[in-house]
């Protein structure tokens, strides 16, 4: 049986949380069920990526997100790139959410309290800050080809906020969220993600300098053959925003996006950081 929600403990409080389902966008009704059949607690976290989103999909995350409110408390909805494609830079005016549901908009952050928990809920982009690229350049690759690959090539480029690299737009959610956390918080919640750590790139033996790069900032390696799709587009996941935060010890990181799950430790300014992510395609 799959488990749709994995349930996380933040500050004495447990949470499910879940994202990147890609459900079809028939499916709303399915869709909910299937998530409602792992419900463990009370709250919820959706980070993002509902639906397959060959169309504009907020009247099916409206109805889905507002149905799984009301069968819990409070729901904290973080959109992905899939759920924002299609439309414009005013993109969240589209969601049309119950009371109890929480959501950021833009650049805006929002506090989810959940018993003694603290969550801060934050959109973040492709602000081209999450990993140097130098490791890339001795087989040619530089901040221009990835540009021009991103706009030219990937559905975000074409598709997101009307299309382009959207750099102002990424870099103001980077810098709200960098203003916002404090040492109050007990966790961050996302879509994209908040650290390199959390990137996985694709190796081969003679990349110059890789293997330094990575385990200096906790990056994982996968040794099934060179992708450089994947690295490319691992420089579009997110933001390097955790290193530049005030986060405490034990400070928690949830997050989608780059379709790996994950829970594990990593150390960041000292701090241990736990990093988790619970994504389940369903298709």
């Amino acid at each position: 049986m799959i488990e749709y929600l994995k349930q996380v403990c933040i500050n004495g409080s447990f949470i499910d949380v879940g994202s990147d389902y890609h459900f079809h966008m028939c499916d709303v009704k399915k869709s909910f069920h299937k998530i409602m059949g792992s419900k463990r607690c009370d709250n919820l976290l959706v980070l993002g990526d509902v639906f397959n989103s060959s169309t504009n999909s907020s009247e099916q995350v409206n109805n889905f997100i507002n149905m799984l409110s009301n069968e819990y408390d409070i729901v904290g909805f973080v959109a992905g790139n899939h759920d924002l494609r299609h439309r414009g830079m005013n993109a969240w005016d589209e969601f049309k959410f119950n009371k109890n549901v929480l959501y950021p908009v833009g650049n805006s952050t929002v506090d989810m309290k959940v018993g003694k928990a603290k969550i801060l809920l934050a959109n973040v982009g492709y602000d081209q800050s999450l990993i140097d690229i130098s490791f890339m350049e001795d087989i040619g690759i530089t901040k221009k080809n990835l540009e021009y690959l991103f706009v030219e090539n990937f559905n975000d480029g074409k598709l997101l906020f009307g299309g382009g690299l959207n750099l102002d737009l990424f870099k103001s959610m980077s810098a709200s969220v960098i203003e916002k956390l404090d040492y109050s918080y007990d966790a961050i919640a996302t879509h994209a993600i908040v650290d390199s750590s959390c990137v996985t790139i694709k190796e081969h033996s003679f990349h110059n300098g890789l293997i330094e790069y990575m385990d200096s900032r906790n990056i994982e390696a996968e040794y099934d053959g060179f992708d450089m799709l994947w690295n490319v587009k691992s420089y579009f996941m997110g933001s390097d925003i955790l290193s530049k935060s005030r986060i405490k010890n034990g400070f928690i990181s949830l997050h989608g996006h780059n379709h790996r799950s994950c829970d594990r430790k990593v150390i960041i300014n000292g701090n241990v950081v736990k990093l988790v992510s619970h994504q389940i395609n369903a298709n």
